[in-house]
């Protein structure tokens, strides 16, 4: 932001409020994430059960606010800091990004997520959901949960090796977003979002925005939900991480 008005004389609040434009510009191209009337032909059988989605949440640092509420909301004791997380859901074959929820503080866990999106209703019934131990129910396959109750078979241990191998695809995908987008991985500041909503409700150009972190408000998660649905939608439409790599 300070190098746009050190090169080019625009200020930072211009500068984000035209990266938001573009934004919903991407984001027109793919409106919304659904799953493919030929499901499938996605499926896979793992276990006896049929699989064409694999699930993971991704969290996204977040700086620190000043308002104690939001941060306690942000609060995600999984990383110890402020985060931010969405959820989505991938082609067990090609890794193609079908689904994509909204954005929660970070307090949500995987679990929460996924019961208030509730997933699993859209897909046929005879359909499972391949996910990481963060996800409990009968329809999510997951690895085995070890205890001092369970001692895991060498069929469970095979069955867990193949759970890994084919789970990795929707790990890919969120390395694609972060490796080919920075502003995926690097912690979201409240100013940018400040500076949306100040300059979108200034009368006249001259008018500057004032960045003061926000307080107790949603448009940071908005934010990082654009820039989410982008990532994944040059992904759907130009990535396959399962077979040409990306």
């Amino acid at each position: 932001e300070c190098l746009t008005e050190l090169i080019f004389r625009i200020p930072s609040s211009t500068y984000i409020n035209y990266f938001n434009s573009f934004l919903d510009v991407i984001i027109s191209v793919n409106p919304y994430f659904q799953l493919p009337r030929n499901l499938g032909d996605h499926v896979k059988i793992i276990d006896g059960k049929k699989i064409a989605i694999v699930i993971d949440c991704v969290e996204q640092y977040i700086v620190k606010s000043s308002d104690g509420n939001l941060e306690i909301a942000a609060y995600s004791g999984k990383y110890n800091s402020n985060t931010i997380s969405l959820l989505i859901a991938c082609s067990i074959i090609n890794g193609k990004p079908f689904l994509k929820s909204p954005s929660y503080w970070g307090s949500s866990n995987d679990q929460h997520i996924a019961n208030m999106i509730s997933w699993i209703s859209l897909l046929p019934e005879d359909h499972y959901i391949l996910a990481d131990k963060g996800f409990i129910g009968n329809l999510f396959v997951t690895k085995s949960h070890k205890s001092k109750d369970f001692m895991p078979t060498n069929s469970t241990k095979v069955l867990d090796k193949i759970i890994d191998k084919e789970r990795i695809i929707v790990e890919n995908d969120i390395g694609f977003c972060k490796n080919k987008f920075s502003i995926c991985s690097q912690p979201l500041r409240f100013k940018t979002t400040t500076a949306i909503s100040k300059t979108s409700k200034a009368p006249n150009k001259s008018r500057k925005a004032k960045t003061k972190p926000l307080k107790d408000d949603d448009r940071l998660l908005e934010y990082h939900a654009k820039i989410w649905h982008v990532a994944l939608t040059v992904l759907f439409l130009f990535g396959n991480v399962r077979k040409k790599g990306v």
